[in-house]
């Protein structure tokens, strides 16, 4: 049995679990928010999955569409997945969904045909939250499964006529930062907001049945999914955000004490600081729920830990 996940939006989006369970080819679009996931699974099926707006993100829950190809005739199953910088959930979150649905698909006997991981290619440089997302997936398949995985780079419309960057960046991808996966396997194709275009990168796919690294970990090996490699690369990331941000809020706390002024409250000093103590807050909030996510993962880890017993 397959797990439910979000609301059928039309009568070809049914739930993941009963749509899963009846194709032979299921392949899972991942990738950061905003980099059009939405859009390519409406493109392939004509099924109209809600697309966010710039980097806000529509991908709650993971959602499955089924359609079939027009060029050669056969049925998928696309998985909608939310990405690892989601507006509305913790990277812990989205890891438990990701991790319990890839878990029971398995248990169930379903490999995955494929991975599509989507980048923007009007990015001009990789931060921190697009290498975050980068290694978590690398973590999530496991070299073995690379060859499955194509890098499809979208938003390619939006460059201006004549603007090499997407040319540049497409380049810095391939030499740089795709160079592994690249090497193990995996492709990089351009997505034209064209059915054609958008079919042509699926059937690109070998289409050969491969588990990912974490769902050997994890039923295989019986590896709760705090001590798998994708788990503890997040918590090695929020301990690194940790220190980082302490940081940041004692060298906040040591401008105010050397700002603020007590003769005039309305001095520009007094102003300086009142704008000091508003970026402590954020960052003290931001400290809180990374903590929040630590110390979800650590539960989960002790809960799994003594049902393992």
């Amino acid at each position: 049995m397959f797990p439910y996940f979000g609301t059928p939006t039309s009568s070809t989006q049914n739930s993941t679990e009963s749509l899963v369970g009846k194709s032979p080819r299921i392949i899972a679009v991942m990738g950061p928010t905003g980099a059009g996931k939405s859009t390519f699974i409406n493109t392939v099926s004509g099924v109209d999955v809600q697309v966010g707006n710039g980097l806000e993100s529509c991908t709650q829950v993971l959602q499955a569409v089924s359609c079939n190809d027009p060029f050669q005739n056969r049925d998928f199953v696309f998985v909608d997945t939310p990405g690892f910088d989601d507006t509305h959930r913790s990277d812990v979150e989205i890891l438990e969904e990701i991790a319990y649905w890839l878990e029971k698909t398995y248990e169930g006997g379903v490999k995955l045909s494929g991975v599509l991981y989507l980048h923007r290619i009007t990015d001009n440089r990789m931060t921190n939250t697009l290498m975050r997302n980068l290694n978590m997936f690398e973590k999530l398949c496991g070299k073995d499964a690379l060859s499955n995985v194509i890098f499809v780079t979208t938003m390619w419309g939006e460059l201006e006529e004549g603007d090499d960057s997407g040319n540049k960046h497409e380049e810095e991808l391939r030499n740089n930062y795709l160079k592994f996966f690249l090497s193990k396997g995996s492709q990089m194709l351009r997505f034209e907001q064209t059915i054609s275009s958008a079919w042509g990168i699926i059937n690109a796919l070998p289409m050969t049945q491969k588990a990912l690294k974490i769902q050997k970990e994890m039923v295989d090996k019986n590896i709760p999914l705090a001590e798998t490699s994708a788990g503890r690369s997040l918590f090695s990331w929020l301990r690194r955000a940790t220190r980082s941000l302490r940081g940041l809020i004692s060298r906040l706390d040591s401008l105010i004490r050397g700002t603020r002024s007590s003769q005039n409250p309305e001095s520009i000093e007094n102003q300086a600081a009142e704008g000091l103590e508003a970026a402590r807050a954020k960052a003290d909030a931001g400290l809180k729920d990374i903590e929040n996510q630590k110390s979800r993962l650590s539960r989960r880890k002790q809960k799994q830990a003594r049902r393992t017993k």
